[in-house]
């Protein structure tokens, strides 16, 4: 069961624009539900930013959505490092995560689930030391003829996986807090190093 607090069980964290946007509308997201279904004891509630309904307030929306989320599912993909919501979200989730009373071995995996959908050779530092990642660069087909292709069952099969995975981290939330920090809501990127011409 969510514990108190608790909104969703999964907050999905990437860039809206462009195909990957698509691959999670097509693809990714309505297979996660369906895995999550047949195997939670209670409905999943994930949040997608389709719930936010036309003329609603947008960044408050996002930011008590995150607030209310027990762990993020984050698409990276060089544009998600490029967004100033998709960073602030993601740090917003670390900064969580780093509670000193969250930060035990039983813990390790922490907050954020990445999932690598295109060139993570470009990712910042902070995400490249990232043990915990899965790759589906083997299956970022945006299209709807993905579901017909023979990967798809193989696409499937890691989504169980993730599926399994985030139950097991279900269990391991931190108990929800009014303390934590919320999202930003005029977020801005950090500066990029700037190097000597030569």
């Amino acid at each position: 069961m969510m514990r108190p607090g608790y909104k969703y069980h999964i907050f999905l964290s990437y860039n809206r624009s462009g195909e990957v946007g698509e691959w999670v509308h097509n693809h990714f997201y309505p297979m996660l539900r369906r895995r999550l279904e047949s195997l939670l004891d209670e409905e999943p509630s994930i949040f997608i930013d389709e719930e936010i309904d036309i003329g609603s307030p947008w960044p408050q929306k996002l930011s008590d959505a995150l607030n209310q989320s027990c762990h993020m599912v984050a698409i990276w993909t060089p544009s998600y490092f490029r967004s100033k919501w998709c960073m602030a979200e993601w740090r917003t989730i670390l900064e969580r995560e780093s509670q000193p009373d969250f930060k035990v071995p039983e813990n390790y995996c922490g907050l954020v689930y990445p999932v690598i959908y295109s060139n993570g050779n470009s990712f910042p530092e902070g995400a490249k030391q990232t043990q915990s990642r899965l790759d589906l660069r083997d299956y970022a087909y945006p299209y709807e003829q993905f579901s017909k292709s023979e990967k798809y069952l193989e696409f499937f099969d890691k989504i169980t996986d993730v599926a399994k995975e985030l139950m097991t981290r279900l269990d391991a939330v931190p108990d929800w807090s009014t303390e934590w920090r919320r999202l930003d809501s005029s977020p801005v990127l950090p500066a990029q190093p700037q190097f000597a011409r030569l």
